[in-house]
């Protein structure tokens, strides 16, 4: 062999270890990939468990208050789905106090320190 057919040999070797390489890292990035879906999908879930138990809490709180007398005058319809990308909450709740006047809440209205 002269010496340009032994460059271009070792020049065709690099190239497919690059390539090779190349390959290696794409298969590797591809499962960090489905392990970030996957632990997405967990978290997702645990949120819709937590979300469903908090809709529970809110059934039963709603319950207790219907029990003593309180009157709900709206209702807030609340949505949950991941796949649902509109607003949370459609309309506000309205409830009667013990002198009769309508209270209106909204999720918006309400912040962490009114609780």
């Amino acid at each position: 062999m002269n010496y340009l057919n032994k460059h271009l040999l070792k020049l065709s070797r690099i190239t497919c270890r690059t390539l090779a390489t190349r390959v290696c890292y794409q298969h590797l990035r591809t499962h960090k990939l489905d392990l970030i879906n996957s632990i997405l999908k967990e978290e997702t879930m645990q949120f819709q468990k937590k979300i469903y138990g908090v809709d529970l809490q809110i059934g039963s709180i709603l319950k207790i208050l219907q029990n003593e007398g309180v009157m709900l005058i709206g209702k807030k319809v609340c949505r949950f789905d991941p796949n649902d990308y509109g607003p949370w909450c459609e309309s506000p709740v309205s409830v009667s106090d013990d002198n009769g006047s309508k209270l209106i809440f909204d999720a918006a209205s309400v912040s962490p320190s009114d609780e």
